[in-house]
């Protein structure tokens, strides 16, 4: 094999990423096609819904950190009270590079992905380190009709949680902070003092089931109760992999789910694994 370098400068990625022009529009993923469009919509964390619709139903509403496992629902929560606050709005969404300073280096900047809408902006700050500019950043920016909604997941935050309380102190006014995240131990409690906390348990099987048999209906293809019980037991009751092992049975076999091996439905949740 021969290598040719032909003295190219190295390709600057962000910026072909700012460049991009959409031009097809691709099909949603069942799990976002069929995510509740309501507070009242829940069939799993029905309990939770209705607590955060109470929040809201007196004109205010406080810092949220909606807490649990993975694939539970914590977006689809967060995704909902927007909704019940902002209407459609919220999920015209639109994905972005955004580059913030870092603080005293003043040639070095850091270049996070942000997807907002007319009313919210998301950061999942897992995939940057120096997140904490981006977010006082973004605060410097938003006006009192935005809320901003963070990922925290699976990550040591205790040192960057200062920012996170200086927020929720000084720009309560300013914006709302929804913080999500799988275990909340690394949340300092003057952060924890200053957010309502609502738990998001993994769903039950049998609401699983409930979910699968509905989509099925709704996207007109038969699905056995026996076939959907296997897919919410081997899922272990994560909803969002339940509902892609779903769509990957049904793009290989047709509206055919039964006749599916148990095999075949592990091959998927394990390639899931992978990639969640």
């Amino acid at each position: 094999m021969v290598s040719l370098h032909l003295g190219f400068p190295p390709i600057d990625e962000s910026s072909y990423i700012e460049r991009a022009v959409v031009v097809e529009s691709l099909p949603q993923f069942l799990a976002d096609k069929h995510q509740p469009a309501s507070l009242n919509a829940f069939i799993c964390n029905r309990q939770e819904a209705q607590l955060l619709k109470e929040l809201v139903s007196h004109g205010s509403c406080p810092h949220i950190l909606l807490k649990g496992p993975s694939g539970s629902g914590k977006r689809e929560l967060a995704m909902a009270l927007l909704r019940e606050i902002y209407g459609d709005a919220c999920y015209y969404l639109s994905h972005d590079l955004r580059h913030f300073p870092i603080q005293d280096q003043r040639l070095k900047k850091v270049s996070v992905p942000i997807t907002s809408s007319p009313h919210h902006m998301e950061l999942d700050v897992n995939s940057e380190p120096n997140d904490k500019y981006a977010l006082m950043g973004l605060i410097k920016e938003i006006s009192n009709i935005y809320a901003i909604a963070p990922e925290v997941s699976n990550i040591n935050f205790k040192s960057d949680f200062k920012a996170h309380y200086q927020m929720g102190s000084r720009y309560s006014d300013i914006c709302k902070l929804v913080l999500c995240c799988e275990d909340d131990a690394d949340i300092i409690e003057a952060v924890k003092n200053r957010f309502k906390t609502v738990r998001v348990d993994a769903p039950q099987a049998h609401q699983v089931v409930e979910v699968l048999m509905q989509i099925a209906k709704n996207e007109k293809f038969d699905l056995s109760m026996n076939f959907a019980t296997k897919i919410a037991t081997k899922s272990k009751q994560n909803l969002r992999k339940a509902i892609m092992a779903l769509e990957a049975c049904k793009a290989h076999k047709s509206f055919r789910l039964e006749t599916f091996t148990l095999t075949f439905l592990e091959n998927c949740l394990h390639r899931l694994n992978r990639v969640l």
